[in-house]
Formats: structure tokens, C-alpha cells, sequence
């Protein structure tokens, strides 16, 4: 994983894992518009036009519309810094030792923070998050920041409770 031109820029196995929803979602709508049209008879016109299709087809814009959506979500957002940036790295450490976080990489101006939480296990393919990493760009007086769900801790679809909004919200008001 890698930040490029203000963007998170995933792996192969990364982004099978954040885009899960829709990859799931286009094969769904490929069952259902291929067994519509295939499974009935030879009549191309009313094949196009049965239910089967129209389930395949609005499924089929939907994980387009979750794709888009998701792969803005991977911009990171541009926040005015009003601190000194060793002021602003002074604070976020402490920030970070508060909350039982770890600096997982840090350089002159980019910092990934791991965070772990405990989201009580599910028994459904659906849970909570596990834990986030956060992506710090620090550049000519502005933070760039992104919190996504870490792809190591989080196997299952993830849902948001607003942590990854809550992690920004921490971070943000310390510059």
C-alpha cells in the first residue's frame, strides 16, 4: 500500500479485499442477466425485458455506484496545518500513546498509525471494524489524511459505525 498524488493506492490482494462489495455485487448481476436471458426461450426481445434482467441490471449499476464511491473514499482529504508540523508530530504521539495506537511507519512527512479495536467477533460474514489505519501526508502546511479499515485485521464485509470519522476528527483537531 502506497500514497500516490494524495490517493491510497493498493496491492492486488488490498484492493480485492476493499472493493469486495461491489466484486460480489457485478457477480451477482452477471448470474442473474446471464440466467434471464439463457434460461427461457428463444425470444430475444421479452429475455431482455424479464425480471431476471432487471434484478441483474440494477445490481449491476450498484456495485458501479459502490466502486465510485469507494475509490473516492481512498482520496486523502486536504486540512489547513496551524501548528508547526513538530509541534503538530509532538502532539499526534501522544494522541497515539493515549489511545493504545502504534506508529507503524514515520518519516519527515508521512506517518501510518495502526489502531486496534476489539469488535466483539461476529458470527455472520458482517462485523464491525477491528482496527484502522490512518495515512498522514504532511506537505507545505497541509495535512492530508485518510483513516481506512486495515485489510489484516478486518476479513469479513466491514461496517462503518463512524470510526474511521472518528479517527480523522482526533487528528484534525490536533492541528
Amino acid at each position: 500500500m502506497k500514497v500516490i498524488e494524495k490517493k491510497i493506492n493498493l496491492d492486488l490482494k488490498e484492493k480485492i479485499s476493499y472493493f469486495k462489495l461491489s466484486i460480489f455485487l457485478i457477480a451477482l448481476s452477471l448470474i442473474c442477466i446471464y440466467n434471464g436471458t439463457y434460461s427461457l426461450k428463444i425470444d430475444a426481445y421479452d429475455n431482455l425485458l424479464n425480471t431476471s434482467n432487471k434484478i441483474g441490471l440494477f445490481l449491476f449499476l450498484l456495485s458501479i455506484t459502490f466502486f465510485i464511491l469507494n475509490n473516492n473514499n481512498l482520496k486523502l482529504k486536504r486540512n489547513k496545518l496551524t501548528v508547526e508540523q513538530k509541534v503538530f508530530i509532538d502532539k499526534l504521539e501522544k494522541l497515539v500513546s493515549l489511545n493504545d495506537w502504534k506508529i507503524q511507519f514515520i518519516s519527515e512527512n508521512f506517518i501510518i498509525i495502526e489502531t486496534d479495536r476489539y469488535s466483539g467477533g461476529s458470527k455472520y460474514f458482517i462485523s464491525k471494524s477491528c482496527g484502522e489505519l490512518i495515512y498522514i501526508v504532511l506537505e507545505n502546511k497541509n495535512l492530508y489524511l485518510k483513516s481506512i479499515f486495515d485489510f489484516n485485521k478486518n476479513y469479513e464485509f466491514t461496517v462503518s459505525t463512524g470510526e474511521n470519522k472518528f479517527n480523522e476528527t482526533l487528528i484534525i483537531n490536533l492541528a
